[in-house]
């Protein structure tokens, strides 16, 4: 029987070995070593009530096969202090090697010649570790290390990883360093001659990762199109920012990827093999990201040498008209914050879906906080307004058919666009704030007055003020946009609004806000209804009114808009 207990140390040790390892109830799962296959569950990994490794191949490989392909002795199958119960093992079947490529001929004998397969390096050029890859038919793969660990190799990672290519980190300590999830990753990046590391063992592993060598650097994090890849840059960047002296760090979205894609689909399929071409495009957009993340301090001779900072600053386009139109650039500007605020029934999230939808067809990454309403709420909102239907079409028992391929032409439409758009449920909190802006261009926070203070005694306004504050700090460091909805305040008895009442909680609002808008009652429009938001505050550029069309039919926002 299995104990849910802690982790015990042989356990940790085939985990170690086993990167693909997941959580199956108190176990874990994982593709057998020993026999690779199609399942990659067909290895049960449990701990006992004494701390020993159970292990199983549902396909009957045998435990001895098991530990073979691991390059583990049956004696790591045991807690120290009961090692004694395993079986006595002459001194040279211990799976320790004279060298590397003895312990890839180890694993080849069961796993066949490898795919692909990179070397690990100290700072001196000394090697310290191998990672092979096998590639599957069904399209998965297998890794497999083997570390330099005392006099010899052995088939494991150390306690602590080093980066990959800490030679070339140290033969260019003035270099920008480019951190890409993955060892093909980082290689693809060298072939155009970019300085590139990785921490070894994948996405869930940048905590055993020994990222020192780059304290102090230009550090340019390519995270992979997927949730894992996004979750890889913010525990990266985390972990970076936290060295003694910080990296200076951007995380980059590169354009074009589809779902699940990488820099070497960059390269190969968006930039077709150019490699002169997809350099140029990661360094312009290296360049951008650290423009868009300052420094915490920078002087006034920084600023006049700096022949961009009277330029046009990066902005990023929505390709929704009516919203691009009332920006100052024409475009909203990178790492600046725009509150809406309105009363129920004023279509503000309507207006949020539509900006998000648009950022996201034209390549944008965006995170959606939401605080007020679940995801499949948002998701038939966002379908029904790009089919041009009204809800009530989903609920029909007899849609007609022109709705239903309405859409699905929609969902079709759609398809480029589903790796961009990320819901996170509530509650919303600050870690939620410093996670979306760390993995999007644009962060949309509906609404300010829901999110939670770490602190439950934090209440009222203070609460508010210290919300606003976060949101400066993350929209400052990473470049991301921030839209937010905000409740109504109460008026001035007269009726009308001022940047005084416009917003319920706190004049942190107000004052930290780029932009801020402030609804008025819908009134009949050319295409039945319009809602004006006026604008309150423009930190640059003259004060525009936004009109949102909005459709009487589906009472969603309009496509178009009327002279």
């Amino acid at each position: 029987m299995a104990s849910s207990a802690l982790t015990s140390e042989p356990v940790a040790r085939v985990l170690s070995c086993v990167p693909d390892a997941k959580r199956d109830g108190i176990g874990w799962r994982a593709r057998c070593p020993a026999h690779g296959g199609k399942s990659a569950t067909s290895l049960s990994i449990a701990q006992g009530e004494d701390g020993r490794v159970l292990l199983k191949c549902h396909a009957g490989c045998s435990h001895r096969a098991i530990l073979d392909a691991l390059g583990l002795d049956e004696r790591a199958m045991f807690p120290a202090t009961d090692r004694a119960a395993a079986p006595p093992l002459p001194r040279h079947t211990l799976r320790e090697f004279v060298t590397a490529r003895a312990a890839a001929d180890a694993y080849r004998a069961t796993l066949g010649r490898e795919d692909a397969r990179w070397d690990y390096h100290d700072a001196s050029g000394e090697p310290i570790g191998i990672v092979l890859r096998w590639d599957r038919e069904d399209g998965s793969k297998t890794i497999r290390p083997a570390w330099r660990i005392g006099q010899g190799w052995r088939h494991t990672y150390p306690e602590v990883r080093p980066l990959y290519a800490l030679d070339r980190l140290a033969e260019s300590p003035e270099a920008r360093v480019f951190v890409v999830e993955g060892e093909k990753c980082a290689a693809m990046l060298s072939t155009l001659g970019l300085l590139a590391t990785t921490s070894p063992a994948g996405a869930n592993s940048a905590g055993k990762a020994d990222w020192s060598p780059l304290a102090g650097r230009e550090v340019a994090i390519v995270p992979d199109a997927d949730d894992a890849g996004r979750r890889y840059a913010a525990d990266a960047s985390e972990r970076l920012k936290s060295l003694d002296p910080p990296a200076r760090v951007a995380i980059m979205k590169l354009p074009g990827l589809g779902p699940c894609e990488d820099v070497v689909e960059f390269v190969e399929r968006v930039h077709g093999g150019d490699r002169h071409a997809a350099r140029k495009a990661i360094e312009d957009l290296a360049a951008t990201a650290f423009v868009a993340a300052p420094r915490k301090r920078i002087t006034l001779g920084e600023l006049l040498d700096d022949p961009r900072t009277l330029s046009k600053p990066e902005t990023i386009e929505c390709g929704w008209e009516p919203w691009d139109r009332v920006q100052p650039f024409e475009a909203v500007e990178r790492g600046t914050i725009h509150v809406l605020a309105a009363p129920p029934g004023c279509y503000k999230t309507a207006t949020m879906l539509r900006m998000a939808r648009g950022y996201a067809e034209c390549g944008r990454c965006v995170e959606w906080l939401a605080a007020e309403m679940p995801p499949r709420t948002l998701f038939r909102r966002i379908v029904c307004q790009a089919a041009r239907l009204g809800q009530g079409a989903l609920a029909s028992d007899a849609m007609p058919e022109e709705h239903r391929r309405a859409i699905e032409d929609t969902r079709r439409r759609m398809e480029p666009i589903r790796d961009r758009i990320a819901f996170t449920v509530a509650p919303i909190g600050f870690e939620e704030l410093e996670r979306a802006a760390d993995s999007a261009d644009v962060v949309f926070l509906d609404y300010l007055q829901l999110v939670r203070h770490s602190d439950p005694g934090v209440r009222g306004h203070e609460r508010i003020e210290e919300a606003m504050a976060k949101i400066a700090e993350c929209a400052q460091r990473t470049g991301a946009v921030f839209i937010v909805a905000s409740s109504q305040g109460r008026d001035g008895g007269d009726g009308r609004r001022n940047i005084h009442n416009a917003t319920k909680g706190s004049s942190s609002i107000e004052y930290s806000a780029d932009a801020l808008y402030c609804a008025e009652e819908p009134k009949p429009g050319p295409h039945g209804i319009t809602v004006k938001f006026d604008c309150l505050k423009q930190r640059e550029g003259e004060r525009f009114e936004l009109e949102v069309p909005i459709d009487d039919r589906t009472k969603l926002v309009a496509e178009e808009v009327g002279p």
